[in-house]
């Protein structure tokens, strides 16, 4: 057994004049492992009745990422082979790395999966039971070049924010190649890569505003159009949950962190509705509550079985969650529903963390309800509504208004020229999406700068083709709205000569005949 990454072994003390054969297999970490690779014959390449050598190899590039391997072989031999193994290397001196092994008789081969604009060379040697063949002269070709870019990451949106955190989710682009990595821009610079679609951003400031973009990278290093710029400030949303379940008996809340949740992630409010069993399970939320007046403030749950609430102080900026501590709430226990409420506390107005523990232990009953009597409430006990746990939105700035007069006109078969109006003094550049239908499917075809008035789009345009483009203005506070849709102008037409004159583009540019020209019914 070797160590982690550890992808050679040297095997000594054997017998000799013996054949042996190998397979391998690989071992994770905690056990699991693969199937065993394809039993391997080691053989002395030298031995006798071995088969003839293949000769006349020839390389050929098929694309970006394949190269097929030709040779002739022996017609007649003495001693058939039973394959071919195929060599390669990136340099004619190698080293070379034996990437497969064909079956007899066999006298062609593609490898896949390459580096674009990279010359590999190659050399095949025949083999069977006995002996090898000498491997024939070396044969190289050079993968094709990948110029084309990949398409823009699609739908970039958010997914979720904290007061330090923006997370970040979009669709997939797509390349003729593949796509290796994505570029995440935080206000416009390159911050982070990931080979994922999803990201989040740590370490922002609360309250600010900050625009995010993503572009993707294929192996050649080619680069996207940005997807769709967001904006956004980190603030709550709510309340981080963790989600525990146990077997046995709990007669009360355990130390949470000694635990490793199920499940965690973000909710609005107080829920348990998200829970996979009905028995024997526990949550704690914590997150931040906002008190909208000064004055006397009363808290309350109401749960079965237990549960506590604790509150930390204003500005605090961490749980105020305690095992062994007090609480504002203490409603801890085996027990039906049960209510139990603080004594006042004086609150000045403003943010205070907060942490909500609730378990179940079993029964057909399973509730947990959070309230408070505030100043505005009186005597009354209302549930905690959602707004007390989420953050207001910070006004910075305002957004850009949206350009207007946007045209498009295809300029040749592989290019349409798009204009607009530019009606903002605050934008930082403009989106152009475009879409084959004008319904939906649209995507990023390109972005301009700010105070432009034109773009030209030539990705992947198929002649003969309408497109339909729409636009926005985007800037540190925002995204305009998208100005309507337009399509594309055709600058061809589509003649016939059909005993008329009629334009069968659609486009409407009939043409009229001068000097009475007649038409061939048979050379039309």
């Amino acid at each position: 057994v070797t160590a982690a990454d550890v992808v050679t072994f040297t095997d000594v003390e054997l017998s000799s004049n013996t054949q042996f054969f190998y397979k391998v297999k690989v071992t994770e970490e905690f056990g699991c492992s693969s199937d065993f690779s394809n039993p391997f014959l080691v053989v002395n390449a030298n031995g006798s009745n071995g088969p003839s050598a293949a000769s006349g190899l020839v390389a050929t590039a098929l694309s970006k990422q394949s190269i097929k391997l030709d040779w002739l072989q022996n017609p007649s031999p003495a001693f058939n082979e039973t394959g071919f193994e195929i060599y390669r290397a990136t340099e004619a001196t190698g080293p070379y790395v034996l990437i497969a092994v064909t079956a007899a008789d066999v006298v062609t081969f593609t490898d896949v999966e390459l580096s674009s604009n990279t010359q590999f060379f190659y050399k095949v040697r025949a083999v069977n039971n006995n002996a090898g063949s000498a491997v024939t002269d070396a044969a190289a070709a050079k993968t094709q070049a990948d110029v084309l870019p990949p398409l823009a990451p699609g739908d970039l949106r958010v997914t979720g924010t904290s007061r330090n955190s923006v997370s970040l989710v979009w669709d997939e682009a797509s390349d003729d190649v593949a796509v290796v990595k994505y570029d995440i821009f935080v206000n416009g610079v390159k911050y982070y890569e990931t080979d994922l679609t999803q990201f989040t951003v740590y370490n922002l400031d609360h309250g600010v505003t900050y625009n995010f973009r993503v572009q993707a990278r294929d192996y050649a290093g080619n680069k996207s159009p940005y997807s769709n710029q967001v904006t956004v400030q980190p603030q709550l949303q709510g309340l981080e949950y963790k989600y525990y379940t146990f077997t046995g008996t709990w007669n009360n809340l355990p130390n949470f962190t000694t635990l490793d949740p199920d499940a965690e992630g973000t909710v609005p409010n107080i829920t348990i509705a998200n829970r996979s069993q009905d028995d024997r399970f526990a949550y704690l939320w914590e997150g931040f509550i906002t008190i909208p007046t000064t004055g006397t403030y009363y808290f309350r749950t109401t749960s079965d079985d237990g549960s506590r609430l604790w509150l930390g102080s204003l500005g605090q900026a961490t749980s105020p969650y305690s095992f062994s501590g007090s609480s504002l709430v203490n409603n801890d226990g085996v027990h039906s529903s049960k209510t139990v409420t603080s004594n006042g506390v004086n609150l000045t107005a403003g943010v205070y963390p907060i942490a909500i523990g609730y378990y179940d232990l079993t029964g057909n009953s399973q509730t947990i309800t959070v309230s408070w009597r505030t100043p505005a409430t009186g005597s009354s006990y209302v549930t905690i509504p959602a707004s007390a746990f989420a953050d207001p939105q910070v006004p910075e700035g305002t957004a850009p208004l949206a350009p207007s007069g946007l045209t498009a006109q295809a300029v040749s078969y592989k290019q349409i020229n798009v204009s607009w109006t530019d009606n903002s003094d605050n934008e930082n550049g403009f989106e152009i999406w475009r879409s084959p239908n004008g319904v939906d499917s649209f995507m990023i075809v390109g972005s301009a700068s700010a105070n432009s008035t034109t773009f030209a789009d030539s990705i992947a345009l198929a002649p003969s083709k309408r497109y339909f483009y729409q636009i926005n203005a985007t800037g540190q506070y925002g995204e305009s709205a998208l100005v309507p849709v337009i399509y594309a102008t055709d600058a061809q037409a589509n003649w016939r000569f059909n005993n008329n004159y009629t334009d069968a583009s659609g486009n409407g540019k009939a043409i009229t005949g001068s000097g009475t020209p007649t038409f061939s019914s048979d050379e039309k």
